[in-house]
């Protein structure tokens, strides 16, 4: 399943573009609507050879995706985008709780750990420590320009860690 906007949202100009990775549709449909108040969501896919596709045709901003998934998991479909240049900043959001999948995550490309138990406390939080809201439409958008990470966000059921870079 892939869904993809095709109703610009006023506003959506001035709005990172995030697209969504997630093998439950439940799970898309509520993240979408979070993320829904401050992002525009240009699109969601269920499995990671998807997500290769639409990440290169929609060019998003974000990518939010999850590691398990079938197909393709989220940690290989996140270093083959790497491999590809693609410029998306990632952030999984995941069920994963372990510290071994948050460090693949960091060594495939993520800037943000975000566990699903805390979706709506530290997903926006944890996308906006990367890529702030432009104040206008004619700012550039500080995610476009060459990003060095300082921090890796990595929230856990009730720690949230910060990790120097």
């Amino acid at each position: 399943m892939i869904a993809s906007s095709s109703t610009p949202d006023a506003g959506a100009a001035e709005r990172p573009r995030v697209l969504l990775a997630d093998d439950h549709a439940e799970m898309l449909a509520l993240t979408a609507r979070v993320l829904g108040i401050e992002y525009s969501v240009v699109g969601s896919v269920v499995d990671g050879v998807a997500l290769l596709a639409e990440a290169e045709r929609l060019q998003p901003d974000v990518i939010v995706l999850d590691i398990t998934m079938p197909g393709l998991d989220g940690i290989e479909a996140a270093r083959r985008l790497r491999r590809s240049k693609n410029s998306a900043r990632l952030v999984f959001f995941t069920i994963h709780e372990d510290c071994d999948f948050a460090g693949a995550a960091l060594n495939a490309g993520g800037l943000g750990y975000v566990v699903k138990a805390r979706l709506a406390s530290d997903l926006l939080p944890a996308i906006r420590e990367h890529w702030p809201i432009a104040a206008s439409s004619r700012q550039q958008f500080p995610w476009k320009k060459t990003h060095k990470r300082k921090w890796l966000t990595l929230t856990f059921m009730k720690t949230k860690l910060f990790y120097p870079i």
